[in-house]
C-alpha cells in the first residue's frame, strides 16, 4: 500500500473517531436534559397532587 493512501486512511480513521466521540458528547447533553426535565415534571405532578384541592363547585 503506497505511503499517501495509508495516510489518507488513518485521516479517515482519525476523523471518524472525532466525530463519534462529538455524536456521544452530543447525545450526553441530550440525555442529561431530558433527564433533568423528566424529574421536574415528575416533582410538578407531585406538587399538584399533594397540593390543596379546591371544592368543586
Amino acid at each position: 500500500m503506497a505511503a499517501t493512501a495509508a495516510q489518507t486512511l488513518a485521516d479517515a480513521s482519525e476523523n471518524d473517531a472525532a466525530q463519534r466521540y462529538l455524536r456521544e458528547q452530543c447525545l450526553a447533553t441530550v440525555v442529561a436534559e431530558a433527564m433533568r426535565r423528566a424529574d421536574a415534571m415528575s416533582r410538578l405532578d407531585a406538587s399538584l397532587r399533594l397540593g390543596v384541592r379546591r371544592p368543586a363547585a
